[in-house]
């Protein structure tokens, strides 16, 4: 037995009681059809993205099969400027570098058969490795310099996407709002 969380997308325009009506409907065709009856409306507000939107509902859900419904602005279907596609070509070459760079310095691309892991001490032969994490005590193999460079891809990554958000933000107008319904049921 197990416990499901999803969530549905529907226009703005969608009538309360047919988001209600589909979500009972949702919940009663799935699992062991027990689970999210009531779905709240808590505010009113429209959430700039749909991230937003999901910090708002993890913030407010009282747990137990609760159904929680905000608004939020849907990017999606804006067309992106020159400057968000730029962006996303950085990402883009930045997760392509961050992957060269993670084949490069894998543990199995190093010269000794055998490798210690600074953790436990065992000494373990590179070619029955299927990770670069240790198999004894889930230790990373790789050096602290390679895991620095690795966040730091991350962190321009995140930059990036961060960059992307503010720029959608200029253009809010032109995004569609959305329902945004978190619903549960159980297996």
């Amino acid at each position: 037995m197990s416990h499901t969380v999803k969530f549905m997308y529907y226009p703005e325009q969608e009538d309360v009681r047919r988001i209600i009506a589909d979500i009972r409907w949702r919940v009663s065709r799935q699992g062991d059809h027990s689970g999210t009856d009531i779905v709240r409306f808590p505010t009113n507000e429209v959430f700039d993205n749909e991230d937003a939107a999901m910090a708002y509902i993890k913030q407010h859900d009282r747990g137990n099969y609760d159904g929680i419904a905000v608004k939020f602005r849907d990017f999606s279907t804006v067309q992106d400027t020159i400057q968000i596609k730029k962006l996303r070509y950085k990402i883009s070459a930045t997760l392509t570098k961050k992957d060269e760079y993670i084949h490069t310095h894998s543990v199995k691309t190093r010269k000794p058969i055998y490798i210690s892991c600074p953790c436990c001490g065992s000494k373990l032969n590179k070619d029955r490795l299927s990770s670069n994490i240790c198999p004894l005590c889930r230790t990373d193999l790789r050096s602290p310099s390679v895991l620095q460079k690795i966040k730091a891809f991350d962190e321009k990554i995140k930059d990036y996407e961060t960059a992307i958000k503010k720029e959608q933000l200029k253009r809010k107008g032109e995004a569609e709002i959305q329902w945004l319904v978190k619903y549960e049921y159980h297996c």
